[in-house]
């Protein structure tokens, strides 16, 4: 998790496991405080502890299946990584008055993106896919 805090124009939350992504959307957002988070869990303690947020961007995929504390066994046995949409779970289960002003799901994964933008909708959240673009 990385912090650029300059004058606190506007909060932004950012999560990608991708480095060009995040230097990115700091260079986009130059001027406002950014917090970078690259994991669900880094992700999901930095969105309740700083909330609300101006903008909150999410990515679907975030890295490969590997045993990490992002991880979890299905009913099936199967090794499964969170995702943006678990994040947007975290999104929608805060009280109304902790809410992002807006969510951009930047993910390019058409499917994942339409899931979190569905489930972000249907809890009366400002959301728009715009898959990021190099």
């Amino acid at each position: 998790m990385t912090h650029v805090n300059k004058q606190n124009q506007r909060r932004i939350l950012v999560l990608d496991d991708d480095a060009y992504r995040h230097r990115t959307y700091a260079k986009l957002y130059d001027g406002d405080e950014v917090i970078h988070t690259w994991t669900y869990s880094e992700f999901a303690v930095s969105f309740v502890n700083g909330s609300p947020w101006d903008i909150v961007h999410l990515d679907h995929d975030l890295g490969d299946l590997v045993t990490t504390p992002d991880t979890w066994v299905d009913g099936w046995g199967h090794r499964r990584l969170r995702t943006g949409r678990d994040a947007a779970g975290v999104i929608t289960a805060v009280p109304d008055d902790k809410l992002p002003r807006k969510v951009i799901v930047h993910s390019v994964n058409p499917v994942g993106a339409r899931a979190i933008v569905s489930d972000l909708k249907a809890r009366g959240i400002p959301v728009s896919w715009e898959p990021f673009r190099a």
